[in-house]
């Protein structure tokens, strides 16, 4: 029996903040480069996105934007995430999720809920 390989392919959508067109469209687009992909890649390569919220400004090694940080702490149901938070999706969709192509996973703690 011949063993097949499949590969995976990851988009990472930027965090929601930016309201001019080029950014509008710049998330637009990778939602939509991911589905398309998916279709003609299938089923030999799995074509992913995630879709982040804001990282914890003291879990990188970033200057933080404090503005963007508070107005999410007071829309937020929840607190901003952490890096090992969406490594654990990214890994999820990578090494598992066989069956997952296509999909963008909104990672905002509730956010988009």
């Amino acid at each position: 029996m011949q063993r097949s390989r499949s590969f995976h392919q990851l988009h990472v959508r930027l965090p929601p903040g930016g309201s001019s067109t080029p950014y509008c469209v710049a998330k637009g687009g990778v939602a939509t480069l991911t589905k398309e992909l998916a279709r003609g890649l299938s089923p030999d390569v799995r074509v992913n996105a995630i879709a982040p919220m804001y990282v914890d400004p003291n879990d990188t090694n970033f200057p933080s934007n404090g503005k963007l940080y508070l107005k999410t702490v007071k829309t937020c149901p929840s607190p901003p995430g952490h890096r090992r938070e969406y490594a654990e999706v990214m890994l999820f969709l990578c090494a598992g999720a066989g069956y997952m192509t296509g999909e963008t996973l909104h990672v905002d703690g509730g956010y988009n809920a």
